[in-house]
């Protein structure tokens, strides 16, 4: 080195010497395009350029930069993403679809792939059976109908302009809104669109809902727009629900049980036959309106075929009425009437063989006999005195009685001896219990007898 100038500068010649050499910090270097500076072991600064510091580019954003020739960043910015638009001349607009023309609009890599895929699927005018012709070919698909226009796909039935056609043989696509009959699988499933009905197992469904076949339901089926009237299903038990009140119960169980009502204010009416009173519980046959008792029957008898009515207090019979056992003689029936007698009593008849006086003893009699029932169920009062007799001699004499109520004894006396007939009644045992006034019955349903004609 002959010299060094001030600045850049250097002037080159040969070393012809062994010795080092001081070097001062050197200078940017950007004057030319020369510059060179083959040694590692300087550090160089660059000048500044006047970009700013930060991260550039995002979602929204693309990131712009500008280089001079020595390879310098001169221009950092940002530039938004321009949103689709066909206006301006250059942008083309990526489509969803392939239904675009011209070359403003381009479709993305999917459209593109389901558009492959529906074309893939669709049938080709050449798949068409024998005898078939292919009705319509646009964009919505292929169908094959017969030369009279009957459509006859395998799939399904419409018309071509409103059914969405299938990819494959099991699946629908678009939004499947059918305006004629559809068939699924031969009578599967039957759609009339003519007269709105729905066909499962049955290709002439006579109702909106016509099921050839088992129905299953879990528990519930309700009335529309009526949420508390439903059918409930269980094991072994089926309730039916009215303004959610069970009116029916039917269960199978121990003891099976078929129950009307819920237990509250419910009248039960079987076809105007048989109707029970909710409010009262009492039961008409014949009648809606039962009156008088648990049980009224109006026009009609009642037949208990041969068999008993128990536990009875009383008998009530309409004024006039009879009981009557009737007994058939040869050819005929005949009426028997049972007498009726004033107040609680019973009584006995019998006769005895009077030779001179003849003794009752009561604490005597063979147990189960007439007169041995009669007075186990009478009340002759402390005297006997509600013991009535009557006797009636066989032959033409007197006879007479005389109570012994110490000794539990009659004795009955004649003028001769012969045969007497007697007839003891006495106040029933329920007598004091009782009157004459039948308080539970309702005067009106009753003639009055206190009008009636006498002779």
């Amino acid at each position: 080195v002959t010299s060094v100038a001030a600045g850049n500068g250097m002037d080159f010649t040969t070393i012809t010497t062994t010795g080092s050499v001081t070097m001062g910090t050197p200078s940017s270097t950007t004057s030319t395009s020369t510059n060179s500076l083959t040694s590692t072991s300087h550090t160089h600064a660059l000048d500044t350029t006047g970009v700013s510091a930060g991260s550039y580019g995002g979602d929204t954003v693309v990131g712009r930069f500008t280089v001079d020739t020595k390879g310098r960043l001169t221009f950092a910015g940002n530039t938004t993403i321009r949103t689709a638009t066909t206006s301006v001349s250059g942008i083309t607009t990526l489509a969803a679809g392939v239904a675009g023309t011209g070359n403003t609009t381009a479709a993305t890599p999917w459209s593109v792939k389901i558009a492959y895929d529906t074309a893939v699927a669709k049938a080709s005018p050449g798949t068409c059976p024998a005898g078939q012709v292919v009705q319509n070919t646009t964009t919505s698909g292929v169908q094959c109908v017969s030369a009279g226009g009957a459509e006859t796909d395998p799939y399904w039935t419409g018309n071509s302009t409103l059914v969405p056609y299938l990819a494959s043989a099991n699946t629908f696509t678009n939004n499947n809104i059918f305006n004629q009959n559809l068939t699924v699988d031969t009578s599967t499933l039957f759609v009339n669109s003519n007269l709105d009905r729905v066909g499962i197992g049955t290709t002439s469904p006579t109702y909106d809902l016509d099921v050839v076949g088992s129905i299953g339901l879990n528990q519930y089926l309700y009335h529309n727009d009526d949420t508390d009237t439903y059918l409930n299903f269980e094991t072994d038990r089926l309730r039916i629900y009215i303004g959610a009140e069970p009116l029916l119960d039917l269960y199978e169980t121990t003891q099976d049980y078929v129950k009307l009502g819920d237990g509250g204010d419910v009248d039960i009416n079987l076809n105007d036959d048989a109707f029970i009173e909710g409010s009262s519980g009492n039961m008409g046959i014949g009648t809606a309106t039962p009156t008088g008792g648990r049980l009224n029957i109006v026009g009609g008898n009642l037949n208990m075929s041969g068999n008993n009515i128990t536990s009875v207090t009383k008998i009530t019979l309409a004024s006039g009425g009879a009981i009557d056992p009737p007994y058939r003689v040869g050819d005929t029936v005949y009426s028997t009437y049972a007498p009726f007698m004033v107040g609680l009593k019973e009584e006995v008849t019998g006769t005895v063989m009077l030779k001179s006086n003849y003794t009752i003893d009561f604490s005597k009699l063979e147990k189960g006999s007439d007169l041995w029932l009669f007075y186990q169920t009478t009340n002759f009062g402390r005297n006997w005195e509600n013991l009535q007799i009557i006797l009636t001699p066989g032959f033409d004499g007197r006879v007479w009685y005389t109570k012994d109520p110490v000794n539990n004894k009659i004795i009955i006396s004649g003028t001769q001896s012969g045969e007497v007939s007697y007839r003891m009644t006495a106040n029933s045992w329920s007598w004091g219990n009782s009157t004459n006034v039948a308080l539970d019955l309702n005067p009106a349903d009753y003639p009055d007898m206190a009008g009636r004609i006498k002779f």
